[in-house]
């Protein structure tokens, strides 16, 4: 594989913007980490209500309740410093070179299928969908897998949609993915630096203290780049977000999956 090697994350910035990124970074793991706090001490709370035995029945369906709206908080925080863990990784392995590619034959639509799946539990309420594909592509499949998987976790926590869809096509001998939202889009000046590793604050200019990184979507970009590839983003407020990932050829088509005849399994495990 002939990847091209983009340019390296601290290559670009001043020493001012490593400064503001440790920051960010900071800002970034402090607020999961904190409402980890919060949700694993009211679980104690009501964990310790149940143990006292001392409530009626409409006290023990509100203790229930408090009890899974508290673990589904606990599991998104985890989800979110599991995530920004991975990002920070993956940054310090493009900038020391230290990406392994391991090139190989890819489904296009088994990585849509398990990156649809991997994801279903913080999409929630959201219509996460993956067009199926019968094509086939050559490359890594681990750091094709982070790059869409980023995108779609992006989209999940930060667009406001109510529907995320993802899906590949053949183009001029190109594979594209697409990951599109239905959510608030991106404004003009927010669309320019979406893949810069330093978000500032919306609606407010100059303060530092939530300034966020945007590291998940600049190891995107390098990360596209290393493959041999390339990704776009096209948006509008209110009209959804696009993100366009297109990687090298060659191509090929996977053979349908045959349905297998009602019976066939019970009557092959019956003559064994």
């Amino acid at each position: 594989m002939n990847a091209r090697h983009g340019t390296r994350l601290v290559a670009q910035m001043t020493a001012e913007d490593r400064a503001r990124l440790v920051a960010a970074l900071d800002h970034d793991v402090r607020q999961p980490r904190h409402s980890l706090e919060m949700g694993l001490r009211t679980l104690r709370l009501v964990t310790a209500d149940l143990m006292a035995r001392r409530f009626d029945d409409t006290t023990f369906d509100s203790l229930v309740q408090r009890l899974v709206v508290e673990t589904a908080s606990v599991q998104a925080a985890s989800r979110q410093l599991t995530d920004a863990q991975q990002d920070l990784f993956d940054a310090l392995r493009i900038e020391f070179d230290e990406l392994l590619l391991r090139p190989r034959i890819i489904s296009a639509g088994d990585l849509v299928e398990r990156i649809c799946r991997s994801n279903r539990a913080m999409a929630g309420h959201v219509e996460l969908r993956g067009a199926s594909s019968r094509l086939t592509f050559f490359s890594d499949e681990g750091w094709v897998e982070r790059v869409l998987g980023n995108l779609v976790t992006n989209a999940l926590r930060h667009s406001r949609a109510t529907k995320v869809l993802i899906g590949a096509r053949r183009c001029a001998g190109d594979i594209v993915f697409e990951v599109r939202d239905n959510g608030r889009g991106l404004s003009p000046g927010r669309l320019a630096d979406v893949f810069q590793a330093i978000k500032a604050p919306q609606g407010l200019p100059g303060d530092s203290s939530t300034v966020r990184s945007g590291l998940g979507l600049c190891n995107v970009r390098l990360l596209a780049e290393r493959l041999g590839g390339s990704v776009q983003c096209a948006s509008a407020p209110g009209r959804g977000t696009r993100f366009r990932v297109r990687l090298p050829g060659p191509l090929g088509t996977s053979e349908p999956r045959l349905p297998v005849p009602r019976g066939t399994t019970a009557q092959a495990v019956r003559n064994k």
